[in-house]
């Protein structure tokens, strides 16, 4: 009788613990977005930094690759969705800047350098830009 037992109750878990992991989840998720960062044109072995939100992504000297139209590339890596800050510097010139968005689904920030009027320049595309 007592192995009987035993035996009813390891299926009763086996059964019962399969049935309620099944189960949906009701607690919320944080949406997971994909980020690209791209660190474009016009680099001549320039000495940068990239951070996102604080958090050091890049600090070295880079030079525009001119068949693929960038000098550094971050990703495409997974982010919860939100506001996000990306912090620019280049050394060389004693210039830096902020750029602010929201990410929600796929996005590319990419980070150009006008030589000429000395201004980092930013912009956004919806998804990810794929370079041979």
């Amino acid at each position: 009788m007592k192995s009987k037992i035993i035996i009813f109750s390891l299926i009763f878990s086996v059964y019962s613990n399969f049935f309620f992991s099944c189960e949906k989840s009701t607690e919320p998720s944080e949406k997971e977005a994909v980020l690209a960062i791209d660190v474009e044109w016009a680099f001549e072995n320039d000495s940068i930094k990239v951070e996102l939100n604080n958090e050091l992504l890049l600090q070295r000297r880079v030079t525009t690759n001119y068949s693929v139209s960038a000098a550094w590339i971050s990703g495409p890596n997974e982010y919860p969705s939100g506001n996000y800050t990306v912090q620019f510097e280049i050394f060389d010139f004693d210039l830096q800047d902020k750029y602010k968005f929201y990410l929600k689904d796929t996005l590319t920030v990419l980070i150009r350098f006008d030589r000429e009027d000395k201004k980092i320049q930013f912009s956004t595309y919806d998804g990810i830009i794929l370079r041979d």
